[in-house]
């Protein structure tokens, strides 16, 4: 938007401390240098800032190609382990822009200790060979990222959003299923004990929230989705 308003201006000034202060809490520099400021336009006599918007790059060096993973799903008969803590961060998440939210809710916080820690022994997992297939959870929480490996994969699942590891009172089952807290991963497994240690030695919340299956489709408490109907909506544009 317009640099000349205070609150533009202060939104730039705050998104670059931060940008500061997690790049030496995690010990990650980045590129960076595209801006695009002062775009904005009117339609009817109403001014219109364009969204801000924070590119970051990161590159990482693989010591081993042939033990990376992919996050679509491998086949059934595996468990889904859950990697971090799930917060009521639903505040401006994707679940508030289609539906009403929960009141008591809050914008996601990074928490820069449990994020070093998830990262660092999801990498282990990973480097171990233990993890069929990892995905982050960040747009749409969970229930996006666990579709998303299911259709991938074109494997079905079962999911149990009441073993989550959860810093919050009550089932919640919106912020279970669709919290955007930073530094979590789904992961499937053969393995998950070695997996659950692995994760707990490292101090980072865990714990067995499902398993695949041979059917095609998407299982929770109270819901049956098609893997077929969830590609065809992921893939598809708006539907008005």
């Amino acid at each position: 938007g317009d640099c000349d308003k205070p609150e533009q201006l202060g939104a730039l000034a705050r998104a670059a401390q931060a940008c500061h202060d997690v790049a030496l809490a995690y010990g990650t520099p980045f590129v960076s240098g595209k801006d695009s400021l002062n775009n904005e336009y009117r339609v009817d006599g109403e001014t219109i800032p364009i969204p801000p918007t924070l590119l970051v790059t990161a590159l990482s060096i693989a010591e081993d190609v042939g033990a990376l993973v992919s996050m679509d799903l491998k086949g059934p008969g595996h468990a889904l382990v859950l990697a971090g803590v799930t917060r009521r961060h639903l505040g401006g998440s994707h679940l508030r822009l289609v539906s009403d939210v929960p009141a008591g809710v809050s914008v996601p916080r990074l928490v820069p200790e449990e994020g070093r820690a998830a990262l660092h022994a999801v990498a282990d997992v990973i480097a171990q060979r233990l993890a069929l297939a990892c995905h982050d959870l960040s747009e749409g929480g969970l229930g996006v990222a666990a579709a998303e490996m299911a259709f991938g994969g074109d494997t079905g699942l079962e999911l149990d959003p009441s073993a989550v590891p959860f810093d919050g009172n009550g089932d919640d089952l919106h912020a279970r299923l669709f919290s955007e807290s930073p530094s979590r991963f789904l992961i499937e497994t053969s393995d998950p004990d070695a997996v659950l240690a692995l994760l707990g030695n490292a101090g980072v919340a865990s714990a067995v929230v499902g398993h695949t299956t041979d059917e095609k489709s998407f299982e929770g408490p109270d819901f049956s989705l098609a893997l077929d109907a969830m590609r065809t909506a992921w893939k598809g544009g708006l539907q008005l």
